[in-house]
């Protein structure tokens, strides 16, 4: 009844893919029979395939499969437990600490897909039950990951700018002094969520381009590889900063970091032909926009108010 590594099941996942990696996951745990084998990695395999029909906003079947995955983790602790004496019934028992994993990610992928349709309160319950969940058993580093994403995820779902801040800064703090590789890889995202909160709620701009260097930072540092999935991660936190110079006024210099990156990307074009606008440059800025234009239609739910902005240039 063990279940899969988390990094061996993050291997398989490419966020900015979810249909492929919907696809992905399906199929290995169908060609592995996990159903039948092991029934926690199944059940683990469950919460992620949910969090990629989640950014498909597929939230029905998020939730399915959510609900499939908690049956699963269920029926595994309970007969665990009921073949263990009272002596025996200790929370770093092997089967039950590996239950109690995919329980804590059924809860995180709930949270999630609660927030993601607009049910935020609904999400916060989730959210603070892996809180507690996660400081369970001898040593509260093997799940302190999760612990550390539950209160990212608080923070994005809090309206109170103080008290958001407040979270985002505590869990900046406990993903710092972890030792764990898993949870330090949350570190790029963290700040990136602080740079953007200080950038678009406090309008400091200062404050938000020293947080999006460390986001940068750590970017290179877990995502350093030659992979289209880490080139794009990296790619991301340098546009963040390009971006960041421009609020500063820094146009010139966002536009040198811009010019590294690969035109592939909506965003990329889209803030170059804001910046060759900015600098009188209209023809760069209508051929850029026009680009951004059509990278974005042919995506899904193309945001209307950057489509708006860009076809106004």
């Amino acid at each position: 009844m063990a279940s899969a590594s988390p990094a061996a099941l993050a291997g398989l996942c490419d966020w900015s893919k979810p249909a492929e990696t919907e696809q992905t996951l399906t199929e290995y745990t169908g060609s592995h029979d996990l159903k039948a084998s092991s029934p926690l990695e199944h059940a683990e395999f469950l919460t992620q395939i949910a969090h990629a029909q989640c950014l498909q906003q597929k939230f029905a079947d998020a939730l399915e499969s959510l609900s499939k995955a908690k049956e699963i983790v269920d029926d595994c602790e309970k007969l665990t437990e009921d073949s263990l004496t009272d002596s025996e019934l200790d929370a770093d028992h092997p089967v039950l600490a590996s239950a109690r994993r995919v329980r804590i990610r059924i809860l995180l992928e709930k949270g999630r897909v609660m927030h993601a349709k607009g049910d935020v309160d609904a999400s916060i319950a989730p959210f603070r039950t892996v809180l507690q969940l996660s400081r369970i058993g001898s040593d509260p580093e093997t799940h302190s990951c999760y612990f550390v994403d539950a209160l990212h995820m608080l923070a994005l779902v809090e309206t109170d700018p103080d008290d958001k801040f407040g979270l985002l800064e505590r869990s900046v703090a406990e993903a710092k002094k972890s030792k764990s590789r898993e949870t330090r890889l949350l570190l790029a995202s963290l700040y990136t969520s602080q740079a953007w909160f200080l950038h678009d709620e406090a309008q400091n701009y200062e404050g938000a381009l020293e947080c999006f260097e460390t986001a940068l930072m750590h970017s290179k540092e877990f995502f350093g590889g030659q992979s289209n999935k880490d080139r794009a991660i990296v790619q991301k936190a340098q546009w963040g900063i390009a971006r960041c110079k421009r609020s500063l006024g820094l146009n010139e210099d966002a536009l040198v970091i811009l010019e590294k990156l690969s035109d592939d990307a909506d965003y990329v074009c889209e803030e170059k032909a804001i910046l060759f606008q900015a600098l009188g440059q209209s023809d760069k800025a209508k051929e850029f926009a026009a680009k951004a234009i059509a990278l974005l239609e042919a995506g899904k739910d193309a945001d209307e108010n950057r489509l708006a902005v860009l076809k106004a240039i």
